[in-house]
């Protein structure tokens, strides 16, 4: 780091104003006093850590001060500098209490304001904060409360890969500028690691939606991308995560209507996709038997897009009198949304 910016670092640990901080979501208070508070937190974690120079808790404390200051921060000078401080201090807790694993998830949190760069390293964090998780909790049986950390873990550990795979799809050119090491990349992994840890992140059936977003995204990716098998194999791994007719969403304390309106919306949400990328690996009957479950779910029927995905069908069957029928109610329906059709 060049001199100019310790210097800088130094007059900000010891609470020179900042001039570009803003509340937080909610908060109404002006930002002139959000700042004020912080750095009066900024100079109290300063002073504690000088009269107190081995204390891990210190510095993890200060670290997440700066980490607050980092996030809040407007400038994006500023924004850097705190981020860099926070993961100093993070660094330095660890290097004092290697075992508590709140600060490896923290300095990993600060890093995600670069992921792409700092993938690798977040990524470790995350793991060796698992390992400790793990170890800090007894195997008591009892790891489905709201307060076991883990599950939340995996969850920051599958958007990480899932992230990183949609950002280099969307710009290959992003991959030049990454190590060599990525030289036999594949965002296909990346997603197949996203949904793994998103199975790892499920305890209870209403996170099984999370996991289904991941799948989704992986399925939507590949189509966007023309890599028609591995979408429709990921559509078609519905069952694999949710049962046979998607009976695991029921396992519920949250009642019988929240899991006949969510096995619902599933059928709409993989049926069309399915039905579109049949239709792309020109099995247009097996497209039909998607569009019929559709139609049978939907909560309207008459949206433009279904008709002229069966009209597609019965082209690529020869069947073109129903062909011409659905064309012309699809015509007569554009601009009708199909429910849980976000896939384009």
């Amino acid at each position: 780091m060049s001199a100019t910016r310790v210097i800088v670092l130094f007059l900000l640990l010891f609470g020179i104003s900042t001039e570009s901080l803003w509340a937080q979501p909610g908060d109404q208070r002006p930002p002139e006093e959000i700042r004020r508070e912080l750095e009066e937190k900024l100079n109290s974690k300063n002073e504690y850590v000088q009269n107190h120079p081995d204390r891990a808790d210190g510095y993890r404390e200060r670290g997440n001060v700066c980490s607050l200051l980092s996030w809040l921060s407007s400038d994006e000078t500023e924004r850097a500098l705190f981020a860099e401080f926070a993961i100093m201090d993070y660094t330095k807790a660890i290097g004092l209490a290697p075992d508590d694993y709140r600060t490896h998830l923290a300095r990993a949190e600060i890093r995600t304001s670069n992921f792409l760069a700092n993938f690798d390293d977040i990524l470790a964090d995350y793991l060796t904060g698992s390992l400790l998780i793990e170890k800090a909790y007894p195997q008591d049986g009892n790891h489905h409360s709201d307060e076991w950390p883990l599950p939340g873990l995996f969850y920051s550990i599958s958007n990480l890969y899932s992230k990183r795979a949609e950002m280099l799809l969307s710009d290959p050119k992003l991959l030049a500028n990454l190590d060599l090491r990525f030289k036999d990349y594949s965002p296909w992994r990346d997603f197949d690691l996203a949904i793994s840890y998103a199975q790892r992140s499920v305890q209870k059936p209403e996170q099984l939606l999370n996991l289904i977003g991941v799948v989704l995204i992986k399925g939507d990716a590949a189509y966007k991308a023309r890599k028609f098998a591995i979408a429709l194999a990921a559509y078609e791994s519905d069952k694999q995560h949710l049962g046979e007719g998607y009976k695991l969403l029921c396992d519920s304390k949250l009642g019988q209507e929240w899991c006949q309106h969510h096995q619902r919306q599933m059928t709409l949400t993989f049926s069309i996709r399915r039905a579109r990328v049949l239709l792309r690996l020109k099995r247009p009957a097996d497209a039909l038997a998607e569009i019929d479950s559709y139609i049978a779910k939907a909560y309207q029927s008459n949206c433009g897009e279904i008709f002229l995905l069966r009209a597609q069908a019965y082209r690529q069957l020869g069947e073109d009198e129903r062909a011409l029928a659905d064309e012309a109610s699809g015509e007569k329906a554009v601009g009708l949304p199909c429910a849980f059709d976000i896939q384009k």
